[in-house]
């Protein structure tokens, strides 16, 4: 069980990195317009979230 909250906290971690990354390039794309930027901060906070749950899973898979 240890092993699988490893991979599934890196696992998280990086699938929030790459949907960040993503949201932030598209929307630098779109000449940063201010109607989306309420939108970019909620997503951004949800992925976060969503990667930040990744890091505990991990600590406690390697803390066990």
């Amino acid at each position: 069980m240890n092993g699988l909250r490893v991979v599934v906290g890196i696992a998280g971690m990086l699938l929030a990195a790459v949907r960040i990354r993503r949201v932030l390039r598209a929307w630098r794309a779109s000449s940063r317009r201010p109607e989306l930027q309420g939108r970019v901060v909620l997503v951004v906070a949800v992925w976060a979230a969503f990667g930040l749950l990744g890091l505990v899973w991990l600590a406690q898979g390697l803390s066990r």
